[in-house]
């Protein structure tokens, strides 16, 4: 007899049916659409935006070096660091 949607009663589904244009229906059709297939294309960002910073095998170096000696300056942590990893580092 008519759509049934469980939040409007049966005899007022041919009432509402012809309230609601196809016209209207269509253009947010669309939109839903064009929104699921961007969210679904789109990489998923779990993660705060920006540098992520050092790794913590960097960090836990330097802060060897430091204990080690603490009269070494940023400098020559960074110049041993840069040395050892590889990696210029500021």
């Amino acid at each position: 007899m008519g759509i049934f949607i469980p939040l409007i009663m049966p005899r007022r589904g041919l009432r509402l049916a012809v309230a609601i244009k196809p016209a209207t229906l269509l253009p947010f059709h669309r939109a839903l659409v064009k929104r699921r297939y961007r969210l679904r294309s789109s990489p998923r960002h779990c993660g705060k935006p920006g540098p992520k910073g050092s790794s913590a095998e960097l960090i836990r170096a330097i802060v060897e070096i430091k204990q080690h000696d603490p009269r070494f300056g940023c400098l020559r942590i960074a110049f041993i660091i840069g040395n050892t990893f590889g990696r210029p580092i500021n």
